[in-house]
């Protein structure tokens, strides 16, 4: 795949957004969460216990993604993740573009543009729908790190009633953060009838 700038790296996905979500994930907090889901057969009364608590962490983290704030938002934020709430809930394109710097705020063009940190501890992210049964979702390799991210909304006033329909599209912006990371924030919505 060629970069659309000498900077960046694009990547172009068709996600299955079962219940409207689309997630942007560090790979290792994915695997982990993962592993804790499976029962080794030798695991000892202690391991179980120690699994449970995860899980039951993990619970908590997902809960806190998906909460009338982060809704009303358009994205929840935990550690290592993002979660992107669509318009609608089926095959949506999401383009990841890997960038040394943001690109210039040409906002205008965007429904909703909304920023948060990303850490990536792993040095590998994924874009997928935690429901979908893909066995190997795509990993895209990143410089470790924290990143600042952007997620771009469009197309939102084209879906239709029953949300099968629609022309919507996202698009993820990354780059490494130079600061210590900030609460994700709002940065354009399109005043409605325009």
């Amino acid at each position: 795949m060629q970069p659309t700038e000498p900077d960046t790296r694009t990547y172009h996905f068709d996600i299955f957004a079962d219940y409207h979500l689309v997630w942007l994930e560090d790979c290792g907090v994915k695997d982990a969460i993962s592993a804790g889901l499976f029962q080794d057969p030798a695991e000892t009364p202690q391991q179980f216990a120690a699994r449970m608590q995860r899980l039951e962490q993990d619970a908590a983290r997902i809960a806190s993604l998906v909460t009338p704030e982060t809704i009303a938002r358009g994205l929840g934020v935990a550690y290592g993740t993002l979660c992107i709430f669509t318009a609608r809930n089926l095959d949506v394109p999401v383009t990841v573009q890997i960038r040394d710097s943001p690109s210039p705020d040409d906002f205008a063009q965007w429904d909703r543009v909304v920023e948060a940190s990303l850490e990536v501890p792993s040095g590998s992210i994924m874009v997928y729908n935690p429901s979908d049964d893909v066995p190997e979702e795509p990993r895209i390799a990143v410089t470790p790190g924290t990143y600042r991210a952007r997620v771009f909304y469009g197309g939102l006033a084209t879906v239709s009633a029953d949300e099968l329909e629609g022309e919507d599209h996202y698009r993820i912006e990354l780059w490494p953060q130079l600061g210590p990371s900030a609460a994700p924030v709002v940065l354009h919505v399109r005043a409605r009838g325009l």
